[in-house]
């Protein structure tokens, strides 16, 4: 998946206003939740532009910081460390790239992986979008772990199931 297919994908998934409307919203809260679908682009993207990585090229050209999944949110811009490039947090832990592969280390101990989260970076936006899609039905509420093993699937990392759960 593309930088363009995931802000496209995850706009597509966003509430209509009269669907937030029916659970008694007020416009406020109808365009804080709106937000959380929407990657504003950048009036002036970093200088690594369209870059290879479709991570890299989504957070230099969109602020992707008010995009909310449940475990997961974007950092401002990629920040290199010691461990890999910092893309997030899932909750307090940090989510970085490093050889490709994208996991999650414990926020006290950077060289501690928890999780893995995907094999690689465009896998990584697809296993996000499957998620966004299915984790707000009452259906998957009851079958997270199944969830979880789907965007696994889709993620390249069977291991990485608990991630996304």
């Amino acid at each position: 998946m593309t930088a363009d297919e995931f802000v496209e994908s995850l706009a597509a998934l966003c509430p209509t206003d009269a669907e937030l409307q029916s659970h008694g919203l007020d416009e406020s809260d109808i365009q804080d939740i709106k937000s959380t679908f929407t990657c504003v682009p950048r009036r002036v993207p970093s200088e690594d532009v369209r870059a290879t990585n479709p991570i890299f090229d989504l957070l230099n050209r969109y602020d992707c910081t008010s995009v909310q999944l449940p475990n997961f949110r974007f950092a401002e811009r990629p920040q290199h460390t010691e461990n890999g490039v910092l893309i997030g947090w899932s909750e307090a832990d940090l989510v970085l790239l490093g050889n490709g592969s994208i996991a999650c280390h414990d926020h006290a101990a950077l060289n501690y992986i928890i999780t893995a989260c995907a094999q690689d970076s465009s896998r990584f936006l697809a296993a996000l979008i499957h998620f966004a899609a299915h984790y707000r039905s009452s259906v998957w509420r009851e079958r997270r772990g199944e969830l979880g093993h789907e965007c696994a699937s889709i993620a390249g990392a069977p291991s990485s199931w608990k991630f996304y759960v």
